[in-house]
């Protein structure tokens, strides 16, 4: 991953055609938070009653329910799309083609972090809070806790995913209707031998060198979470291959499938294999099965022993739904669909949740985020342009130079 700092547009735009413009699409965030992450997931840290993440199926169908009557053919189709624009939580995460659309995005809304005292003191009174030594050190004490927290940066962030890596699959998504699609993979057959269809032909347009890097990598991360539950480890014949295969510079993918053979799901994937016998050159296809295998292995073993853990893969899957919204259009604009495993053990309700990561390929850091915004302005990228409601254009008609006059 490469990292840079810029404090002016000429700055930022001179960076971007350095790294080749149109290889990449660009997400702003004017808040690092602790990752790239769909906003029904902000809410989770990773632990007991205190972390919690929104029920996005209740949600969605709720919603759903009260607004059926006044829905397109279009809207009900991509309803989650519909979810996204109103404001409803999802776990869509929006990317632009645009490199000036993600900087507004960095820079509108980064300001100094804004406390309340009822956040410190909750609903004692100033009088009774003057008094007491103890609840004052407290408040000290949290104060300094909450401003070294990793999601406020004095810096806005632009986060550049090359598109390489995308692979879209908004009409599985459709077909989902609602369903997680990490879920279905270990459930719904059908549903997995066309993921597997559209990974196949994604990865013929990708060069073989780049492959074999993402097959390394997914074996890696197999390794890598199989190994945080020991017992499973040690006694895990793929698990076992895989790493020995991984000591090679030149692995050896014939012993991982068979391997797969021994494993009770590879019956789905001799379905597959049918029709274009297994010869053992890596191919395209080959390592399109082989990845996708391993990626169900991964999420059974995730949901079969639980850990607190997100997934590394090299893909990402997009959520293209037609421009449903007229600020679609003017953001130049698309989803990331970030899937997930969402597991409760049913006995102590303690809850695991395990999202994709996102991994930018490139993070620039944003300074003087005010001027720039200023910059922006003056090339016609404001809240009017970006949104183009008639209160957000309002909006930035007010925040124009020239609005007062001298008196």
């Amino acid at each position: 991953m490469k990292k840079y700092k810029v404090d002016s547009l000429s700055k930022y735009l001179a960076l971007i055609e350095e790294n080749i413009i149109s290889d990449f699409i660009y997400r702003g965030q004017s808040e690092p938070y602790f990752s790239i992450q769909a906003s029904g997931f902000r809410p989770y840290c990773g632990g007991w009653d205190s972390d919690m993440i929104y029920d996005m199926p209740y949600l969605h169908t709720s919603f759903y329910n009260r607004v059926i009557g006044q829905l397109s053919e279009d809207e009900r189709k991509y309803f989650l799309a519909f979810c996204q624009h109103h404001g409803i939580p999802t776990n869509l995460v929006d990317v632009s083609y645009s490199p000036l659309v993600a900087l507004f995005f960095a820079c509108d809304g980064k300001s100094e972090r804004k406390f309340t005292l009822s956040e410190f003191i909750g609903d004692m009174s100033i009088d009774d809070f003057e008094k007491d030594a103890s609840c004052q050190n407290t408040f000290i004490h949290n104060l300094i806790n909450q401003v070294k927290k990793p999601f406020y940066s004095q810096y806005a962030q632009i986060y550049m995913l090359k598109k390489e890596r995308l692979i879209n699959v908004t009409d599985l998504i459709v077909e989902l209707n609602g369903r997680n699609l990490f879920d279905v993979l270990l459930t719904d057959e059908i549903l997995t031998l066309k993921l597997l269809k559209a990974i196949k032909e994604h990865f013929k347009s990708i060069k073989c060198a780049t492959l074999n890097v993402w097959l390394k990598n997914i074996l890696e991360e197999y390794v890598k979470i199989n190994e945080l539950n020991s017992f499973l480890s040690l006694s895990d014949e793929l698990h076992l291959v895989i790493k020995s295969a991984l000591k090679s510079d030149d692995i050896d993918y014939k012993d991982i499938f068979r391997a797969l053979e021994k494993d009770y799901k590879f019956g789905l994937f001799q379905k597959v294999l049918v029709h274009e016998p297994l010869t053992f050159q890596i191919d395209s296809d080959i390592i399109a099965t082989l990845y996708t295998i391993i990626l169900i292995e991964i999420l059974d073993t995730l949901k079969n022993a639980p850990q607190k853990v997100n997934i590394d893969l090299d893909i990402y899957f997009t959520y293209q739904p037609p421009q449903l919204f007229e600020r679609i259009s003017n953001q130049q604009s698309f989803f990331i669909y970030q899937p997930y495993l969402y597991t409760n053990d049913g006995v102590y309700n303690y809850c695991e949740l395990n999202i994709q990561s996102i991994n930018a390929d490139v993070i620039i850091e944003i300074d003087n985020h005010s001027n720039i915004l200023k910059e922006l302005q003056l090339l016609g990228i404001d809240k009017g342009t970006i949104y183009g409601d008639i209160d957000n254009i309002a909006k930035s008609v007010l925040n124009s130079s020239g609005k007062l006059f001298k008196v």
